[in-house]
């Protein structure tokens, strides 16, 4: 298991940082009421950058598949993500 990423986000997106790694799904407490299994492991990559404006920017990627539950037929349900999103980062 990797250990989490811990950055001071302006200084990680001024400096175009990048960090990568994957999470066990087991891991994700939050998540557990809503999974039927969990095994596996989510990949993620974090990419720090400043946009057209100059201002700190992540850009944040996960992928993998968790267990759900069909709620039509209660079966074991396979979700991929496939997830990307900007993140504005506010300034002191």
């Amino acid at each position: 298991m990797t250990l989490p990423l811990v950055i001071d986000v302006l200084d990680f997106a001024r400096n175009a940082g990048l960090g990568r790694g994957k999470i066990v799904v087991s891991s994700l407490r939050r998540l557990q009421d809503y999974l039927v299994g969990n095994s596996g492991e989510l990949g993620y990559s974090v990419i720090g950058a400043l946009d057209a404006n100059g201002r700190p920017v992540l850009h944040i990627d996960i992928q993998g598949a968790v267990s759900l539950q069909c709620q039509r037929c209660l079966e074991e349900l396979e979700h991929a993500l496939d997830v990307h999103t900007e993140l504005l980062l506010a300034q002191k």
